[in-house]
């Protein structure tokens, strides 16, 4: 028994439709880009034709996929029913990250904290400092307004949004 599962484990089954495990160890930046360029180029497989192979990418791409859709309530003639991870978004709301988007309050919060260190570090510069570094202040008091009307624009968008249940 020990020599015929020594002899399987030695044989290794090389299939065009199968990765390797070096493809998924050694990939780099440069070859998951071009393989999820050419993800997005790829063509609809006609009636009768052979799907192309998986790519790592693609598989990655699968299981974070499925980190986020409950798989157990969808799969199959019942995948189109399942929800989005976040709500579809129009005009400027496009600029915020989904995962940003599903957390508003939260990112809401942080720039109002980098908000208020900023501005009391420009502050500070500017009241104990001349010269260039009091441009330094008035920039930071800049960036610090920025990140006020930002929070204040996620919240507003937060506000506008049905509870989700």
């Amino acid at each position: 028994m020990s020599v015929i599962m020594k002899r399987r484990c030695a044989v290794r089954v090389t299939s065009p439709f199968v990765a390797d495990l070096a493809d998924y160890l050694d990939l780099t930046v440069g070859h998951a880009s071009e393989q999820f360029s050419a993800l997005l180029h790829r063509r609809a497989v006609a009636p009768g034709e052979r799907q192309v192979a998986f790519t790592p990418v693609e598989t990655l791409l699968c299981l974070a996929a499925s980190f986020l859709i409950n798989h157990r309530h969808y799969g199959g003639s019942t995948v189109h029913r399942a929800p989005e991870p976040s709500p579809p978004r129009s005009g400027m709301r496009r600029i915020i990250s989904p995962w940003e988007y599903r957390h508003l309050r939260a990112f809401a919060g942080v720039c109002i904290g980098a908000g208020i260190v900023t501005a009391g570090l420009g502050a500070f510069i500017l009241s104990e400092v001349s010269g260039a570094w009091a441009i330094f202040g008035a920039f930071l008091l800049a960036v610090s307004v920025a990140n006020f009307w930002f929070a204040s624009w996620e919240l507003s968008i937060a506000r506008s949004e049905p509870a989700r249940t």
